[in-house]
């Protein structure tokens, strides 16, 4: 079932008893229901949590969605439903997925533009905490849009915050999201299987970090994802990025088209990688290094010798990528110069 929003006037009544007819006839029965740019009224998620017992695949794009929060230069919040003191109509259709939902597919909407530093993932975290209750839930992939006309460094997804709140979790596909890492920490261990991150923004020292204390992990993605280098304004003697899979024994590790992101008064300027490096947590010395030409093919550097000096000079010589895990099972990698 697909829904969506941009109805004419007076088309609610009759969109909203299309909806009730479908969940009287099909709710008992349903195994899969995909919502698009819809959340209808209360009374669809009441009667499809009451009745439905064998829903296990979901999907939901709220992306369109806006709550009402308070802006940066008033001092009043609105009374009505949609406000942050209210429970959201996102919140009450995550509420009827919770008893069986296995596999769940959710589009959020990106933070609000004019919202005080204290509601701008407000959203995102009573999400987080719904999703806590999805006892069945293995399987999430998940979307939360960077702000409109925003740097990309702006996070919109505390990705150390959905694995606390979804210990659960074994395969996590995360796409076109700003990650960053709450006050919260990281989790200490999570048995996440697999993951994978699709065009997505990372700030440097989140791949430092983020991934370390993954011990189940054994298939690990970034697709067209950039790297968002930190101290871009002043020149950098170091540009090695170190991705650490520390704990991760056996891992298979796919990078393609990853590329830098820095800002040069207020430009976005992007650079390339040039070098990449495997490294096993307790057997420093098999590291294996590989230059990338010109023409987007690797050389492997015979454990990094004959590596060409980099320049001391940010964003002006390639990047180097250096993977830590404890065992790499296989590495694929392609670079942003490939056609």
């Amino acid at each position: 079932m697909v829904g969506n929003i941009g109805r004419m006037p007076g088309e609610d009544t009759v969109v909203e008893q299309c909806y009730t007819t479908f969940v009287d006839q099909h709710a008992a029965t349903v195994q899969s229901l995909e919502l698009s740019l819809v959340l209808t009224k209360s009374i669809f998620w009441e009667k499809l949590t009451r009745r439905s017992s064998q829903l296990v695949l979901a999907g939901l794009d709220a992306s369109t969605y806006r709550r009402t929060v308070t802006p940066y230069n008033t001092g009043n919040v609105g009374n009505d439903e949609n406000t942050v003191n209210h429970p959201s109509k996102l919140r009450r259709a995550l509420i009827c997925y919770k008893p069986t939902v296995r596999s769940f597919n959710l589009t959020l909407p990106s933070p609000p533009l004019r919202t005080h530093p204290v509601y701008r993932t407000e959203q995102t975290f009573e999400t987080f905490c719904e999703l806590e209750g999805f006892g069945q839930l293995q399987h999430l992939t998940l979307s939360i849009p960077n702000i409109p006309g925003k740097r990309e460094s702006i996070g919109t997804l505390p990705f150390n915050n959905l694995l606390q709140h979804c210990p659960q979790l074994t395969r996590l596909d995360v796409q076109k999201s700003s990650l960053f890492t709450s006050i919260a920490g990281v989790p200490a261990s999570h048995s996440l299987v697999h993951l994978s991150l699709d065009q997505c923004y990372l700030p440097e020292q989140l791949l430092s970090t983020a991934f370390a204390d993954l011990p189940c992990l054994m298939t690990f993605i970034m697709d067209q994802s950039t790297v968002l280098l930190r101290n871009t304004d002043t020149p950098r003697p170091d540009l090695t990025i170190p991705l650490e899979l520390a704990r991760s024994d056996g891992v298979a590790v796919t990078i393609r088209r990853l590329r830098g992101l820095t800002y040069r008064k207020r430009r976005a300027r992007y650079v390339l990688f040039g070098q990449v490096t495997l490294a096993h947590t307790h057997r420093p010395s098999r590291a294996t290094t590989w230059r990338i030409t010109h023409d987007g093919q690797m050389e492997e550097t015979s454990n990094g010798k004959n590596q060409p000096k980099q320049q001391a000079s940010s964003g002006d010589s390639p990047l180097h990528l250096n993977i830590i895990a404890e065992n790499i099972s296989s590495f694929q990698y392609e670079s942003h110069l490939v056609k």
